[in-house]
């Protein structure tokens, strides 16, 4: 058997302060005489290297872990299986979306995968079977309504489960995702994963994993305002109450005015009662804005409300508001 020391890289973000988080290795192995022993590293910082400290004897799956200091919830962020004799693997998804932590995009919008594959026997007929081949398996998990994460036993879908027989790059574009919730498939949430995993013949001891990478997909924001009535002439601005659901992460949501006779005359348009949405997941908000701050002349105005992502801008709705002192 051979003994491998090797330093596992850690690059990833966490969705809030890095203070609030204690981020652990699990080297899981199996010694000769089949007995799983699970090795746990400590203090280990949100990016850098560290060495394995048993090393790798044949295999050793890899389990990158943070725990939240004041909840206790603890969340898996990855895990590979490093070992020396089977293929080797890497997973990354890209989307519209630029956050790194873990990729997220919107039910409408699509994303692509790529997978690289080194070590697969192209050119000897001897080896296994399993030597020639490994399997890409795409899963997919709906999440509850209202929830931003999956139960550990939550139940799946398989999507793809095929062989790959050739190194090298493969990249998949444009991918749509494939969560449906019924009814209204806007308000979909959930996360896919794609892995790839060697055969278990080739052999690999426990898990088989060989790289990995989810994706969080979000739903499509909605809201509206009230507030105004179209058929009352105000002497003074009204006050607005804009709600709204599923608000994507890093979006900025606002009533934008203008005077409908004159939109584009920087005195009489802008935007206000702007909220921006800076958690890692969708949230719920509501919260009033006073007109009366921005608009001082006497007119009809419009007022809209938006939704600007990294994807577009959303139209919530508009109403029409007289103004006469």
């Amino acid at each position: 058997m051979k003994n491998i020391l090797f330093t596992l890289l850690l690059t990833y973000a966490l969705a809030s302060a890095q203070d609030d988080y204690e981020n652990f290795i699990i080297q899981i192995q199996e010694d000769e005489a089949g007995t799983t022993h699970k090795i746990k590293i400590d203090d280990i910082d949100p990016n850098g290297s560290t060495l394995a400290l048993a090393g790798v004897i044949d295999s050793s799956v890899f389990q990158l872990w943070t725990i939240h200091k004041i909840t206790a919830v603890e969340y898996m962020l990855d895990e590979k299986t490093v070992s020396s004799y089977h293929p080797t693997a890497t997973v990354t998804i890209t989307s519209l979306d630029p956050y790194q932590a873990i990729p997220r995009t919107r039910i409408d919008s699509p994303f692509s995968i790529t997978y690289n594959i080194a070590g697969i026997v192209t050119n000897d007929p001897n080896a296994q079977e399993a030597a020639k081949s490994v399997i890409f398996d795409h899963r997919i998990i709906t999440y509850a309504d209202g929830a931003y994460s999956a139960p550990t036993d939550a139940a799946y879908v398989t999507h793809d489960h095929d062989p790959i027989t050739e190194n090298g790059d493969h990249t998949i574009n444009n991918i749509i995702s494939q969560l449906r919730y019924p009814g209204d498939v806007t308000t979909s949430r959930g996360e896919e994963t794609f892995s790839i995993y060697a055969n278990p013949d080739f052999g690999v001891v426990g898990a088989s994993l060989l790289a990995s990478q989810r994706i969080h997909i979000w739903p499509i924001a909605n809201g509206s305002f009230t507030g105004s009535d179209p058929s009352v002439k105000y002497a003074v601005p009204p006050v607005l109450t804009i709600t709204c659901t599923d608000l994507y992460p890093e979006s900025n949501t606002y009533i934008r005015y203008f005077k409908t006779a004159d939109p584009l005359n920087p005195n009489t348009s802008g935007i206000i009662g702007n909220h921006n949405q800076g958690s890692a997941a969708p949230v719920n908000h509501a919260w009033t804005t006073d007109l009366n701050e921005h608009i001082t002349e006497d007119g009809i105005y419009t007022l809209r409300l938006e939704h600007s992502t990294v994807f577009n801008t959303l139209d919530f709705g508009s109403a029409q508001v007289t103004i006469k002192s």
